[in-house]
């Protein structure tokens, strides 16, 4: 019976999208084409290499490589590392990769998914340094986000600590442009995810925004919750920037919809459990509220 309901509702919402978007085509249009510019030009160019490169290391081996010649396990450290570099869903991407590879154990991948959700760093240091009009925010609103992964971090690591055996098998028959050719694929197919959920999740905030006289905190709020870009762009209208600038922590620690969607069809069908991710957002969002809170008060204030 509750099964029943939950398809029947999905039915419900997704035939009345689709009546909402026919009643307006070309408002729709008009804001597909306003996404599609901004995920080319500011998500699209730094994701592709990014990816692309991160896939060549895994399907390399060339983590495997490293550990042999160093003899100290650095899987924990590279995750981290890469996942501050591309952001969220791109580190769920490697996370579920080295799992797949056995690099890393299902225990240590359900760990390490509660902490490596990073934004792009590019997109904090320049799009949201413009909405809140001053770099040093950005950068404070940048540096809690990466705290709050490290102090989960800790907290987890004293309940499960990364596996250090470093006896790997180095295993890899395919050639560089065999490698090249994979990891092109694999990074096209992300970037597509990436863009479809976003964009479907983008068109439902814009159809509340659109049919709804809403006040333009609950917007805000209602936006940031399905689309980051969105929410974020959005908060620009609210004029205290202490406000302005804890909405967008809010968004980017807490993941709107699109990104929870993006990760779940990542980890879709594997041992890598979607609630630690789900967990890991609710104790990000209050540390790095908390965090932020602090700083602003030092630096800012």
């Amino acid at each position: 019976m509750k099964s029943n309901f939950k398809r029947y509702f999905k039915v419900i919402i997704i035939i009345l999208l689709l009546i909402l978007s026919l009643k307006d085509t070309s408002y729709l249009t008009r804001n597909i084409k306003v996404y599609t510019n901004i995920f080319i030009n500011n998500f699209y160019p730094s994701a592709l290499i990014f990816y692309l490169l991160s896939s060549i290391i895994i399907e390399y081996q060339v983590i495997e490589e490293i550990i042999k010649l160093l003899k100290v396990n650095i899987t924990k450290i590279y995750i981290i590392i890469i996942s501050i570099i591309t952001g969220t869903p791109g580190s769920t991407k490697i996370l579920k990769e080295m799992f797949d590879k056995k690099i890393i154990s299902e225990k240590n991948a359900n760990e390490l998914i509660m902490y490596t959700h990073f934004p792009n760093p590019l997109f904090v240091l320049t799009t949201v340094s413009i909405i809140v009009n001053s770099k040093k925010i950005s950068h404070l609103i940048l540096i809690s986000i990466i705290l709050s992964n490290i102090i989960i971090g800790l907290i987890m690591s004293k309940k499960e600590k990364i596996n250090n055996n470093i006896n790997i098998s180095i295993n890899n028959k395919n050639t560089f442009s065999k490698v090249l050719e994979i990891s092109i694929f694999k990074t096209i197919k992300l970037i597509v995810l990436i863009y479809g959920i976003s964009i479907f999740f983008y068109l439902i905030s814009v159809l509340f925004s659109h049919y709804l006289n809403l006040n333009i905190y609950l917007d805000t709020i209602i936006s940031g919750l399905f689309d980051l870009t969105n929410g974020v762009l959005k908060t620009v209208i609210i004029k205290d920037i202490k406000i302005r600038s804890l909405l967008i922590i809010i968004f980017i620690s807490l993941a709107p919809i699109s990104i929870h969607f993006q990760v779940k069809s990542i980890i879709d069908n594997s041992k890598i459990l979607y609630r630690n991710f789900l967990l890991g957002r609710i104790f990000q969002c209050i540390i790095s509220l908390s965090i932020y809170i602090i700083l602003y008060k030092l630096f800012i204030s």
